[in-house]
């Protein structure tokens, strides 16, 4: 069986992807090939045996006309030369142009709806816009994973699912033998932001909590782990982030390609996001006993217990953001371990990647 995947970066599939490839590897006799913009993990990549590579340049984020129309020509040169008997596509402009190229092709393809971006946050001429291409692109050839209920039930009130099979999966699923904590104590002391530094993500909500929480508790350390300089319309600019770090509010980290010491080195990990399809920074976090507060959104929700593994704020809300945090601090030790606790357990028992890829696996044959 020859597989295409598509995705929207080669970091995406060296970071989440490679367990899924290898099951693949191993259960179905298959010759694989990967597409994604090339960058620096394309050159990690690239002599890998188990699949093959192809560099594929286009902007996630870009609505230019003839730059997306090249993409979509490019793809279905590039899939017509492979000749793929399933496609498997990974988020929303590889879901939308694989679709196309789905019909046009009659070749199955199985999406993969990881999250509905800033577009769909917002509701505006453009989320109807994006809801018109998926309409388009999706097909009796589709199957179609979410990795929430809320984002399935949007597309269903949409219309967008009446010709298509689908399903929801818990996100890309956590490998909780590998995502473990050595910690045997909290304090409280360290906390811990992981994202893009966008203002989706909520990073703003979390720079003026910590600010709100620094001046009552000035021991209190804020770390920031995440990439600046995004192409994205929603990305904070470095002078707003340098106020912070000026004022010893945060520490600012950079990227890491280590998260599982950073997350072990804190003690809460705090996502304020306004929306996620299955946050992978809450799951790794979860898994490895860290207590948790992040915003009632989807995604997020579907992670956290409120009061169990963590606190649930609402979103877009410092007030209650700097509340829940003061709140998480003045716990007692024994209570914050117990969260951590709970939330391993919930991993374990429901987002478990083994179960994840079964799912997969399943599809691919049955498609």
């Amino acid at each position: 069986m020859k597989i295409l995947i598509i995705n929207n970066s080669f970091w995406n599939f060296f970071n989440f992807r490679m367990n899924l490839i290898s099951e693949i590897k191993k259960n179905i006799k298959s010759d694989i090939h990967l597409v994604a913009p090339p960058d620096y993990y394309f050159d990690k990549l690239k002599t890998n045996k188990n699949f093959t590579c192809y560099p594929l340049n286009f902007n996630p984020n870009s609505t230019n006309f003839i730059s997306n129309f090249t993409l979509l020509f490019r793809l279905y040169q590039l899939t017509r030369k492979i000749r793929p008997d399933v496609i498997l596509s990974f988020t929303i402009k590889p879901n939308i142009y694989g679709g196309y190229i789905s019909r046009i092709l009659k070749i199955p393809i199985i999406n993969n709806i990881s999250g509905l971006g800033s577009v769909f946050i917002k509701k505006n001429l453009m989320t109807s816009f994006t809801h018109f291409l998926y309409k388009l692109s999706f097909s009796r050839n589709n199957y179609i994973f979410f990795q929430n209920p809320h984002d399935m039930n949007e597309f269903k009130v949409s219309g967008l699912l009446n010709n298509s099979r689908y399903d929801v999966i818990p996100g890309s699923g956590i490998d909780t033998k590998e995502w473990q904590s050595s910690s045997k104590e909290n304090k409280g002391n360290n906390i811990l932001f992981c994202a893009r530094l966008i203002r989706d993500k909520g990073i703003n909500e979390f720079l003026n909590a910590a600010r709100i929480i620094k001046g009552k508790y000035p021991k209190i350390q804020f770390n920031v782990v995440g990439q600046l300089g995004v192409k994205n319309k929603t990305s904070i600019e470095r002078k707003i982030l340098d106020g912070y770090i000026d004022d010893k509010i945060i520490n600012y980290m950079g990227e890491s390609s280590n998260m599982k010491k950073i997350i072990d080195n804190n003690d809460i990990v705090v996502l304020p996001s306004y929306r996620e399809g299955m946050s992978r920074f809450l799951l790794e976090s979860a898994s490895m006993r860290k207590p948790i507060i992040t915003t009632n959104v989807p995604g997020c929700k579907d992670i956290v217990k409120d009061s169990f593994n963590g606190f649930l704020c609402a979103p877009k809300n410092i007030e209650d953001l700097a509340l829940k945090i003061d709140k998480m601090i003045n716990l007692s030790e024994s209570e914050r371990m117990q969260y951590g606790k709970n939330g391993r357990k919930l991993m374990i028992e429901n987002f478990e990647e083994k179960k994840v890829i079964s799912r997969y696996l399943a599809a691919m044959q049955d498609i």
